[in-house]
């Protein structure tokens, strides 16, 4: 198809787990395919109800019954949707399975993964919400008959390859995971791509015994429970190889094909940025302080360790900047330095733009949409691939890596100076963005996945 060519209006449905990450970097691609005219159905749960509608997309509920909380003792049950009560927060599900994950503390990886697994309570809430979504997900594609489907999700419920619809993996991660190459070190590491590979050869491992091998089993136990057995040479799950296509999202000045080549069937695009104009304003005494404008955010999951990010703002109040703070799920439980404002949640996309620096977490939606917009950053990272990011924003001279909880108050306010005067990264980072509005990713791929449903349609796939 031609650039030229108009698309034929297609049907396109998706689906993403719960975690807000996830949901976004969906949004972001479904914003560019609703722009060339697609018809745009998203499969939620309950408790992102009406998150959907203000993109103009056609929001179904998928309804759900939360099995009993998994977490350690003390922690809240995640609140029932059935017997009348309210729908799950599923922000706060999520944040609470991995507070009691032990995954948010001063641990390096390597510790985390030595240590007391505690992913079981996390992996089983997956399980069994993809096992109460799968038949209403089925349904709804025999119903609505789409002629695409999207999923972003740690598993993939049969109904997609039962179905006999085209659907696409969105990866909305580093994509580390995705290359699977021995040049290349482990996903979640946070390790320097010119490490020596003996260094991570003991993460490697444990990472397979641990992770891996775990979720590959829970997608086979997914499979059996309704009673799909996938093709002899093909895989279903979050790292296959994809059988029609998989896309992610990663600037290329920081994406790893300057060392291995893309694998086959995988298509990237810079960021999966929102452009949805939501409506904000900063409070008018906190603009007139004077001082530089920053963004602090620990994501919707970091930002439960109240005390940590506590301890960040303290140290920040202290300085003669001031400081955008997005609070996170639990943001009534901790107060702000004057020099600093925030809420629970903001609209990220809105801010950046009109900020000098990040300090984040290093998840991969702020890391790309920071990118993006041309601004340095300072990357406390806390769990998952939020080290590779912080790694790989280093060692390619775009911010600061930090350790979140062992850095010396001194550390923290001598990086953001360095950063705020730092006239050759400022203009690096301005390149990459005025190379990123140029680059076109977006329509790149929406053309891709035209292409991919018109030649599935005519027998070619």
């Amino acid at each position: 198809m031609s650039e030229s060519t108009a698309p034929k209006k297609l049907k396109i449905m998706a689906h993403a787990c719960d975690g807000v990450g996830h949901l976004n970097a969906v949004c972001g691609m479904l914003e560019s395919l609703q722009k060339r005219g697609h018809q745009i159905i998203v499969l939620s749960s309950e408790g992102f109800k009406g998150k959907f509608v203000k993109y103009g997309f056609e929001e179904i509920l998928l309804t759900e019954t939360p099995k009993e909380w998994g977490g350690k003792a003390g922690e809240a049950p995640a609140a029932a949707a059935g017997g009348g009560g309210p729908p799950v927060n599923p922000i706060k599900r999520m944040a609470m399975h991995l507070k009691s994950s032990g995954m948010l503390s001063p641990k390096t990886p390597l510790e985390k993964l030595k240590g007391e697994d505690n992913s079981g309570a996390f992996l089983k809430s997956i399980f069994d919400q993809v096992v109460q979504f799968n038949p209403q997900i089925a349904e709804h594609i025999k119903t609505l008959k789409p002629d695409l489907f999207i999923i972003d999700h740690f598993m993939v419920p049969p109904a997609l390859p039962q179905s006999g619809v085209p659907w696409v993996f969105l990866f909305s991660g580093n994509p580390l995971s995705l290359y699977k190459s021995d040049k290349l070190p482990p996903f979640g590491g946070g390790y320097a791509t010119t490490a020596d590979p003996a260094t991570w050869a003991e993460f490697k491992k444990l990472q397979e015994e641990k992770f891996l091998t775990k979720f590959a089993k829970a997608q086979t136990d997914i499979n059996a429970v309704f009673n799909y057995s996938p093709p002899e040479g093909e895989e279903v799950g979050m790292m296959a190889k994809p059988k029609f296509m998989s896309i992610w999202g990663y600037p290329a000045e920081l994406d790893y094909f300057d060392l291995v080549p893309i694998p086959e069937k995988f298509v990237r695009v810079d960021a999966y940025c929102r452009e949805i104009a939501e409506p904000f304003e900063l409070p008018a005494e906190f603009a007139k302080r004077p001082g530089r404008l920053i963004y602090v955010s620990l994501g919707s999951m970091g930002s439960v360790d109240v005390d940590l990010i506590q301890r960040i703002t303290n140290v920040l109040g202290k300085t003669e900047h001031k400081y955008i703070v997005s609070k996170g799920p639990l943001g009534e439980e901790y107060e702000l330095p004057a020099n600093c404002w925030g809420e629970n949640f903001l609209p990220q996309t809105r801010i950046i733009p009109m900020c000098d620096l990040v300090i984040t977490h290093g998840g991969n939606n702020t890391i790309t949409e920071t990118f993006s917009m041309g601004k340095p950053m300072i990357v406390m990272p806390l769990f998952a691939d939020q080290f590779d990011n912080a790694q790989r924003v280093t060692e390619k001279g775009y911010g600061i890596r930090m350790e979140p909880y062992t850095f010396e108050e001194k550390e923290l306010i001598d990086n953001l100076n360095k950063l705020l005067n730092d006239k050759e990264m400022i203009a690096r980072c301005q390149a990459a963005a005025k190379r990123i509005a140029n680059s076109n990713s977006k329509e790149i791929v929406c053309q891709k996945l035209e292409e991919l449903v018109e030649k599935f349609k005519s027998g070619q796939l």
